[in-house]
């Protein structure tokens, strides 16, 4: 009667026949085994606690990658506002040797037609 059933349904069967503690017990045993060995076909306890620690390694070195990116991330960060601060530096530096070049050239055009100035009173005076 219950051989075309597939163990889910066999299982399910079963609890709703047998009302009593022990074959709910012994069903739910049932099929946290088979769950287990959906997750770990055909594996011995030895073989599934290497996995274990085979996976614990990985997630180890997987919080390391992510801890030495982060410190990589916090470097670019200050890295970044350091070249912003340095450049912004330079750009103030060269801006004054411009204001500093300009301003000798104003003197000098000063100085320049001050001198032409001079010259043509100069002129002026000879010419009278």
């Amino acid at each position: 009667m219950m051989n075309n059933l597939t163990d889910d349904e066999f299982c399910t069967e079963l609890w709703l026949a047998n009302p009593g503690p022990d074959v709910k017990r012994l069903l739910t045993m049932v099929k946290e085994l088979v769950e287990w060995k959906l997750i770990f076909p055909l594996k011995s306890p030895e073989e599934v606690e290497d996995i274990i620690r085979d996976q614990d390694s990985e997630i180890e070195v997987l919080h390391d990658d992510i801890a030495e990116l982060q410190r990589q991330i916090d470097e670019l960060k200050a890295r970044t506002v350091y070249d912003m601060l340095k450049g912004l530096s330079d750009e103030m530096t060269r801006q004054r040797a411009e204001v500093r070049d300009a301003r000798e050239r104003v003197w000098e055009a000063n100085k320049s037609e001050e001198q032409m100035r001079q010259k043509l009173d100069m002129w002026a005076i000879l010419n009278r």
